[in-house]
């Protein structure tokens, strides 16, 4: 009786911050880094207006060249571009009216032809930002020099690589850099300027602890020169919540997220787009922490935001979609999910074209609905055409289409087809091991399961290599690798339980279980290593022992997995048999009456 999962459990990421392999997102960002540190000098000293003018124009071109970004790598662009325009706003609300002339003058446009203050570009009238202070002014304090050559040469080859697809060689390369640096350096090395640029370069590289070091370095200097609830602080603020939120500090990143709202609301009003924004992240958070009161209560606030702030049709509704729709699929609701994911696949469509890969990411969802549903045809039409939109857009070898491959092989695991996944697979896992390193977190991911699709070919010892490879890599990789581990001990123990080493199996099990209950695992995962022990305590005739595991598994499905899914299938039958060794023979026929019920309704 003992089965690996059906479907993949959980891990299959979506999107991937990596840099794209196009000039224009180094080029935006190098644009952005240089506007940075005008904006960042401004809030402590003032700063010529031609200066601070052309770091607003350097910002536009940012924003062009990132548009120009998201047609290839939309996961990439976007945490930049919502960077980027927040600062242009900041940098125009704080301007001046000699900062205006300087831009008019810049742009070519002769200051008598002003009609309106540069502040004219704030957020529109209707959406009634309330006054605040400019930044609070500090003690006069020595600019900083510039950064050291090694520093800057370090940048630049770094974006090189990076945009030559060549992660893994940049990671390396920044972190030899960073190792050299001696512990108490002072000076230029250890200026904020550098540290934001450092922070930002390895979050784009997956070095999500030490970006979490230097952009909370940066959140810090930025809050004592600024003060706590200076609205121009929100941008180092969220940056690091993302950090946070990747290491798996989730209780950090959603107190953050919340201070941000609190900071927004009393700048913009409690009803502004950017509030919604904020709640969006909270709901993020809160779904990967899976807890789902806070993250529904969070994506409807900001729904109920933008239908009050924002005319019908705006893009930024799919944003909510995109939320709620994750929200669902995570709690097996396929149908809400696909209601949801639908509207968002529209208006995406309809703004973008539909070969654009933002629309990919919303068809590889699909691809997952279908395939929950059992709807293989339908997800076999999904996965292709979100492969061919990612190969086309960012390459064959790019990690957001290593990201697709990953749904589309799990597809052909359950279809089953394994010779198919297991190419698809390998695809995926000399991706990432290309991009990404042997030892990350993703490329373990992939190794696991490649070790449950070598499982089900009957290739055991296959199989248990890539566990185990899988295994090492999660627990080098701390709170991100920890969140991982279930899924190799349950691959492990299958193969235990497939070999009669029922005591090496039951250990795994109890270790996936163990961690899942850490983590707070939802719906099907968790359904699977309940069931899994009770299954391996039936083999041993350990039928008390069996039975709370199995009803826990059994009331978790019938609350969250969709009563058709294989899980929910299985973990009646297990229940049956145990019901059947305590002596309870009608209940265990009433339990296996239902299973069989199920099974023939899916048939048809």
């Amino acid at each position: 009786m003992i089965l690996a999962p059906r479907h993949l459990l959980f891990a299959v990421i979506l999107g991937w911050p990596l840099a794209a392999s196009a000039s224009e997102l180094g080029d935006a960002r190098a644009l952005k880094d240089e506007a940075m540190a005008v904006l960042r000098e401004a809030s402590a000293r003032a700063v010529e207006p031609a200066v601070y003018a052309g770091a607003i124009i350097k910002l536009q071109k940012a924003e062009e060249l990132l548009e120009i970004a998201a047609r290839s790598v939309p996961e990439d662009a976007l945490p930049l571009q919502r960077e980027v325009l927040a600062a242009r706003f900041w940098a125009q609300r704080f301007s001046t009216l000699k900062v205006a002339d300087a831009l008019n003058k810049q742009r070519g446009v002769p200051t008598t032809e002003r009609n309106e203050p540069a502040r004219k570009e704030a957020p529109p009238a209707e959406q009634k930002p309330q006054a605040v202070a400019p930044p609070m002014e500090q003690k006069p304090q020595t600019v900083a020099a510039p950064a050291p050559r090694s520093i800057e040469e370090t940048s630049l080859r770094v974006e090189q690589l990076m945009q030559d697809g060549k992660n893994r060689e940049a990671a390396a390369l920044l972190q030899s850099t960073l190792e050299k640096m001696p512990a108490g350096a002072s000076g230029a090395e250890k200026t904020l300027l550098v540290r934001a640029k450092v922070g930002d370069y390895m979050y784009a590289l997956g070095l999500y602890a030490g970006a979490e070091e230097h952009r909370k370095f940066v959140a810090d200097a930025m809050e004592q020169k600024l003060g706590r609830e200076n609205p121009f602080l929100v941008m180092d603020l969220k940056k690091l919540a993302d950090a946070y939120k990747e290491t798996g500090k989730l209780d950090l990143a959603l107190g953050l997220y919340r201070r941000i709202i609190s900071i927004e609301e009393k700048f913009y009003g409690p009803a502004h787009p950017e509030v919604a924004k904020a709640l969006d992240d909270v709901a993020e958070a809160a779904i990967t922490d899976h807890d789902w009161n806070q993250a529904e209560a969070a994506v409807k606030k900001g729904l109920e935001i933008r239908q009050k702030a924002l005319k019908p049709g705006d893009l930024d509704f799919a944003l909510s979609w995109c939320c709620l729709g994750h929200l669902k699929l995570e709690q097996s609701s396929f149908a809400d999910a696909e209601s949801n994911y639908l509207q968002a696949l529209q208006a995406y469509e309809t703004a973008y074209g539909k070969e654009d890969p933002r629309v990919a990411a919303i068809l590889s969802q699909f691809g997952e609905i279908h395939k929950a549903n059992n709807k293989f045809l339908a997800a076999d039409s999904a996965f292709a055409r979100a492969l061919a939109i990612r190969e086309k857009a960012a390459g064959p070898e790019h990690p957001s289409t290593a990201t697709t491959l990953l749904g589309m092989g799990n597809h052909y695991l359950c279809k089953p087809d394994y010779a198919k996944a297991e190419e698809i697979l390998k695809r995926t896992i000399a991706i990432r091991e290309k991009t990404l390193g042997p030892e990350h977190v993703l490329t373990g991911v992939a190794l696991d399961l490649l070790g449950i699709c070598y499982t089900r070919a009957g290739r055991l010892g296959d199989a248990e290599d890539n566990h185990k490879r899988a295994l090492a890599i999660y627990k080098k990789s701390g709170k991100a690798g920890e969140r991982q581990i279930p899924m190799s001990a349950c691959g492990l123990g299958v193969i235990a339980a497939k070999k009669g080493q029922y005591n090496e199996a039951l250990s795994n099990f109890l270790v996936a279980v163990s961690f899942a209950e850490k983590e707070r695992f939802p719906g099907e995962p968790m359904c699977v290593y309940l069931y899994s022990v009770a299954d391996i305590y039936n083999a041993q005739r350990k039928y008390t022992n069996a039975l709370p595991y199995i009803q826990k598994s059994v009331a978790l499905c019938d609350k969250v997995v969709s009563p058709t899914a294989p899980a929910h299938v299985l973990a009646l039958k297990i229940y049956a048999i145990t019901l059947r060794g305590l002596g309870k023979n009608a209940e265990a026929d009433k339990v296996q009456a239902q299973a069989n019920a199920i099974q023939a309704k899916t048939k048809k």
